[in-house]
């Protein structure tokens, strides 16, 4: 059984989903064709060895894991998964929640397996909205629409700092990592320095400043 954290340490959720937590309410958008959930697990699992990779070359991971996704799911099946697979792994305090977020122990933390075992663990075992971040040409050129004719604009009314935007063909390479650009990414770094988006309700506010994202890229 896992033991009650000491501390909360540590987000197991890849960088971009706290971008994604910023997504609004569903509106009538266009429906690009998106990726299949075989062609996003093949992306996914790339990311990861790619991200390993850079771990392996800081000295901050060992041998080679297996990365390839075994399940896919959410809930309470993917809080099961991710408990039962760190368990496996022997991480002895931690805690899953929901949102994708693990936290350890101060051991755990502290010796780094924790971490790292967090992070094969999520690679394995991905949420659908994970698989969901890795987006096709077609559904990537929407969003840059959007982002810069209609969020960029209205973040800027509202006396907001934003980063300056890629290209269109660079942001459509980025269409399928973690790294995309967003409006957001300014915003939430600034605050982040401040702690003033740091609750529910500042990000709520955030959120309901200007138009939401395409409903094809809310979580459902």
């Amino acid at each position: 059984m896992a033991l009650r954290p000491k501390r909360s340490v540590f987000a197991a959720s890849i960088a971009v989903v706290s971008l994604l937590t910023l997504v609004g309410c569903a509106g009538t958008d266009p429906h690009p064709v998106a990726l299949g959930t075989e062609q996003q697990v093949r992306l996914y699992e790339r990311a990861n060895t790619v991200a390993w990779r850079a771990l392996s070359a800081e000295g901050a991971a060992g041998e080679s894991p297996d990365l390839r996704v075994v399940a896919i799911s959410d809930g309470p099946r993917w809080t099961g998964n991710m408990s039962g697979c760190l368990e496996n792994r022997g991480v002895v305090s931690f805690q899953v929640a929901e949102d994708g977020t693990v936290t350890l122990s101060r051991l755990d933390q502290d010796n780094g397996f924790g971490k790292l075992s967090i992070f094969i663990c999520h690679a394995q075992y991905p949420r659908h909205q994970d698989l969901s971040l890795f987006l096709s040409p077609s559904q990537a050129s929407v969003l840059y629409d959007y982002y810069v004719d209609s969020l960029q604009p209205c973040l800027l009314t509202k006396g907001h700092e934003i980063t300056t935007p890629p290209s269109r063909k660079l942001f459509l390479d980025q269409g399928s990592t973690s790294a995309r650009w967003s409006p957001y990414i300014a915003i939430v770094a600034r605050h982040a320095l401040s702690n003033t988006l740091s609750d529910s309700s500042g990000l709520a506010a955030l959120k309901a400043l200007c138009p939401p994202y395409p409903a094809w890229l809310t979580p459902s």
